[in-house]
């Protein structure tokens, strides 16, 4: 395979923003960031960040190596799903579109009450002006508030209070937009390699009680539960002593009960929410999954009703 060689235009060269990197914060670059040199395209995408740069040339046309005229490519035109696309038909990926994410909350079973949902929105450098955030799929938008602007091509954080309705099954959404009038697209335009994938994100979330009842039994029954009756302080106590090996052979799971513990392979990605819900909530009944599949499918602690029956006293 032939060295990585990327181009771009006369005009991106020459533009202020652009920058050959050689030292990050008063230090030299490291190695893993592309040390001695690397290129900074700002509001373009990272396949022209090139790291480790050798040398420079200036050619009066588009180069035609491997990396330019076959690969990080994206169509002229709107294609079919699954249709060839000629590399003639195409064009060298460059500026970014506008694009938000919802960082929070994730999707799955959720508690009643009053909720943030939160996230960032970035784009090519064009001045975003807002983040509008559906609950019901994308039927009503309202306006999210947007934090402080830190420059022209940082990340921005928004987040809106929302107060979920009645129990039940909620789509969220979010759409950025800008100055320029460009909006996030709600159906991703189709592209062979699946670049700048920009589309508006989903995040579906099960408000209520029964919500946690049906994650909790998929796979188990309350029985296994049952032996976790702890006293507030005990479980307190159990949720601070727990800990995660982030790199280990084996990560550890501090249960809330001296006498259980789980261990899985350093395979599984574990994410331990350390904001745990208040333990006050859903009358003080405390569960804690441990069963793999529900690991697999991300349910970390919950506060969930058990047949009834209270894990704490």
């Amino acid at each position: 395979m032939e060295h990585l060689r990327r181009g771009t235009t006369v005009e991106k060269a020459l533009h202020p923003d652009t920058l050959l990197a050689y030292e990050v914060n008063g230090q030299p670059l490291p190695v893993m960031h592309g040390s001695p040199l690397r290129v900074i395209a700002p509001g373009w995408a990272g396949d022209s960040w090139i790291k480790w740069l050798q040398n420079v040339e200036v050619l009066d046309h588009e180069d035609q190596g491997f990396w330019m005229k076959s690969a990080y490519r994206y169509p002229k035109s709107p294609v079919e799903p699954g249709a060839a696309v000629n590399p003639a038909d195409t064009v060298p990926i460059t500026n970014l579109g506008v694009k938000s994410v919802i960082a929070k909350p994730a999707a799955g079973p959720m508690m009643t009450g009053s909720l943030t949902i939160a996230g960032a929105v970035w784009s090519d450098g064009s001045s975003v002006t807002g983040v509008d955030v559906s609950t019901d799929g994308g039927q009503h938008w309202t306006p999210a508030t947007l934090g402080k602007d830190l420059g022209r091509y940082s990340w921005r954080l928004w987040d809106l209070d929302w107060p979920p309705g009645p129990e039940g099954e909620y789509t969220l959404m979010s759409r950025a937009h800008t100055a320029s009038g460009v909006v996030q697209q709600l159906e991703q335009r189709w592209n062979p390699g699946g670049y700048l994938w920009n589309v508006a994100p989903r995040v579906s979330v099960q408000v209520g009680p029964e919500s946690y009842r049906r994650a909790c039994f998929v796979c188990h029954d309350g029985h296994m539960m049952q032996p976790q009756r702890l006293t507030r302080a005990q479980g307190e106590r159990s949720r601070q002593d727990g800990e995660i090996g982030e790199r280990g052979s084996t990560q550890k799971i501090g249960m809330l009960s001296s006498t259980f513990l789980a261990e899985r392979s350093s395979r599984s990605r574990i994410s331990l929410a350390r904001d745990v819900t208040k333990l006050s909530d859903f009358d003080n009944q405390l569960c804690v999954l441990a069963n793999q599949c529900c690991w697999n499918r991300r349910y970390r602690y919950v506060i969930s009703p058990h047949q009834g029956k209270p894990l704490y006293g």
